[in-house]
């Protein structure tokens, strides 16, 4: 019986020690007099914004910003692009074959919008140092959304 006895003490003990016999804290409950962080989960925030309720500035400037000051150029940028410029955005080199650029500028200013109907044309200019490019944007309404149609470098 003591044999019975001492392996049954053994047993509790293994489990006792293992953790089965620890209380779980309650997700609901907190410690008395401390403070328990909780991390909420990361949400990446993309631009929803739809381009129908966007005038042919912000999009020529959104577009810009997307491709110009960013490394690759960001997937976003395509949605204000036209089918047929669309369609060769994902080609390799097109961001820079387009702009006639191998270096992202240091700043752009996007100046105001030229509208004449469902037409429009808008001038980013690209500070590079001490030099600058000016491009302009061909920007048309398709079903009450602007999208640009053609990127043309400035002559100076």
């Amino acid at each position: 019986m003591k044999k019975i006895v001492k392996i049954n003490l053994i047993f509790i003990g293994v489990i006792f020690l293992s953790g089965c016999g620890q209380q779980q804290p309650d997700s609901q409950s907190q410690p008395a007099g401390k403070e328990v962080a909780v991390q909420q989960p990361t949400q990446k925030i993309t631009d929803t914004t739809p381009a129908a309720k966007e005038g042919p500035k912000e999009v020529v400037d959104k577009y810009a910003n997307y491709t110009l000051m960013a490394f690759p150029a960001d997937s976003q940028a395509k949605k204000y692009l036209a089918t047929d410029l669309q369609a060769k955005f994902d080609t390799s080199g097109f961001v820079p074959q387009s702009y006639g650029i191998q270096d992202t500028p240091g700043s752009i200013s996007v100046g105001e919008a030229s509208v004449s109907g469902n037409k429009a044309t808008v001038r980013v200019t690209g500070q590079f140092g001490q030099s600058s490019l000016t491009w302009e944007f061909a920007v048309s309404q398709f079903n009450d959304e602007w999208k640009i149609s053609k990127i043309s470098k400035v002559s100076k």
